[in-house]
């Protein structure tokens, strides 16, 4: 069958998506990561065992954080996000004390990064000598985009948050493993920037038939999903014919 669908932009240069969101140009986009969390915290130095916290977090738009959390198992243990918190890129710096079970002068610091999946991990320690890692487990962070019309994108990959992505997440699954790898690079295809989109280009070894898959995805950043929805969206599609012929696809 071997299929490439390609993907056509607009403009010059790279990529360029009319999707009323915003560009990316930062190296690292930033992440909002205000709601509910759940957190394993790992103890390799002091009192050595997993102990799962709830988070629910507030990030005001400089990036600065407050909130509350409890120990899950005993909830009657009780902590508060302290001044100084903050995300910055995708870095994360919280600092908590306890306000009920523990004396309120235990305070614990965590710094972690948010990955491409949103998820939470890194290490924490506290002023009792314990420390070790820590990750989400519940919770996922959102991306923050500027506002604007367009999504400049110039490196694809199955991240969202890769230096040149523009907080498109873009792969590739194929055998033996299905494994999420980039298909590629934008180029000039008939005149116009565009992203490859593979499709049927590797026969499964076991099934004997086509399962490989390609992905293009992004987000609405900070726009309700409701009205991102009732926003005029458009794609243009080129399909490159294989082996078997495929008909054009527009929409």
């Amino acid at each position: 069958m071997s299929i490439k669908k390609i993907l056509i932009g607009t403009t010059a240069g790279a990529l360029m998506l009319g999707a009323m969101i915003a560009p990316a140009f930062a190296a690292a986009p930033n992440w909002n990561i205000t709601g509910a969390w759940d957190l394993n915290f790992v103890a390799n130095v002091g009192a050595i065992g997993t102990y799962q916290h709830h988070m629910d977090v507030t990030q005001a738009p400089n990036g600065t954080l407050s909130g509350t959390g409890y120990y899950i198992p005993a909830p009657s243990y009780t902590w508060v996000i302290d001044p100084g918190s903050m995300i910055s890129e995708n870095n994360v710096h919280i600092n908590l004390h306890y306000t009920a079970g523990h004396p309120t002068t235990w305070t614990t610091t965590v710094d972690a990064k948010i990955d491409c999946s949103g998820y939470l991990s890194g290490t924490w320690k506290d002023n009792q000598g314990d420390s070790g890692l820590v990750t989400s487990y519940n919770g996922t962070a959102r991306l923050l985009q500027p506002k604007g019309n367009l999504i400049f994108v110039s490196n694809l990959q199955p991240c969202w948050d890769a230096v040149g992505g523009g907080g498109v997440w873009s792969s590739y699954q194929g055998p033996p493993d299905y494994a999420y790898v980039s298909p590629g690079k934008t180029a000039v295809y008939r005149g116009r920037e565009a992203a490859p989109i593979y499709a049927g280009l590797t026969i499964d070894p076991k099934d004997q038939i086509y399962e490989d898959q390609g992905l293009f995805a992004f987000q609405p950043g900070e726009t309700p999903v409701a009205k991102f929805a009732k926003q005029p969206l458009k794609y243009d599609f080129v399909n490159q014919y294989g082996t078997s012929q495929s008909g054009f696809t527009s929409s």
